[in-house]
């Protein structure tokens, strides 16, 4: 595992305190399929945030990889085959703060991914976009209130999103609307 995060000095203007994160983590997930069994696999992240010269404004990108290769045997848990998965991530960022108390926060995200578990290939491809927008108001010091508007779509056309059974989504799009009072220790 390593990261480094990379800030823009005073000396570089409206894009002092910017900051650019990147890591990667390569090793085992014992959480993969649910099977308990450690299978290697490797993220990479790359993201940043950029101050702009308009006050109050902040952007933002990332973009996250994460790939899964291998052949596992749990007869315990009756599964066994391999496993070739990847997926990466892309996001986008706004954020504006408006006054000392009240932000406002756009983000958008595309996500695309593939997982095989047949000798022959093949597998299952899913797309999926999301955009999120939140308000956000400190009510007093340590405490935020936020109001936040999210909607998550399927580009490949399945189903990804709802249902009533586990593992048998019915729908492509998913809304969520939420209102959050969060206390920061």
């Amino acid at each position: 595992m390593a990261s480094i995060a990379l800030t823009a000095p005073d000396s570089m203007g409206f894009l002092s305190g910017s900051t650019l994160y990147m890591g990667v983590v390569n090793g085992y997930n014992n959480s993969v399929l649910r099977t308990g069994l450690g299978m290697p696999q490797y993220n990479v992240y790359v993201g940043g945030t950029i101050a702009t010269p308009v006050t109050g404004l902040r952007l933002g990108a990332a973009w996250d990889l994460l790939e899964v290769e291998t052949h596992f045997s749990s007869p315990s848990a009756g599964v066994s085959g391999p496993v070739d998965a990847a997926v990466y991530s892309v996001a986008g960022y706004v954020s504006y703060q408006a006054t000392e108390k009240l932000s406002f926060h756009f983000r958008g995200e595309y996500a695309d991914g593939t997982l095989d578990t047949s000798p022959l290939g093949g597998g299952i491809h899913a797309k999926a976009l999301a955009m999120t927008g939140t308000v956000q108001y400190d009510l007093w010091k340590n405490v935020l209130s936020r109001v936040e508007l999210r909607w998550d779509h399927a580009m490949s056309g399945a189903n990804l999103f709802g249902g009533s059974v586990p593992g048998a989504p019915d729908q492509e799009n998913a809304w969520l609307l939420a209102a959050n009072l969060i206390y920061k220790f």
